[in-house]
């Protein structure tokens, strides 16, 4: 997936996070919420420019192990870091909690 969001700072781009689980390497503007979802050349690539996009973009799918493996490490990633549900269920828990809202069960 080649993402240039022009002018939209997002901080975590959702097509990125989609991208990840299903396995789809991303090459991204190195800026706003990709730097903190991205590791460059680990979980995808970070571009500064179109140019270096189409180069990232090109070493992809000239490079099907390349591609296949930051694809598997991005959604390690995804999984254990940045969306791991049990990680997630406390912060929401302690937010509940802070809102007086009963929470009853654990995340399973």
């Amino acid at each position: 997936m080649v993402q240039a969001n022009g002018n939209a700072q997002e901080n975590w781009p959702r097509s990125g996070l989609e991208a990840m689980a299903c396995g789809v390497p991303i090459v991204a503007e190195n800026k706003w919420g990709w730097r903190e979802m991205i590791r460059h050349g680990e979980t995808g690539y970070l571009a500064d420019s179109d140019d270096e996009m189409i180069r990232c973009a090109a070493e992809f799918a000239g490079n099907e192990e390349l591609r296949i493996n930051t694809a598997v490490r991005a959604r390690n990633r995804l999984e254990k870091e940045l969306a791991n549900p049990e990680e997630l269920w406390k912060e929401w828990k302690t937010l509940f909690r802070e809102l007086g809202v009963g929470v009853t069960s654990d995340y399973h």
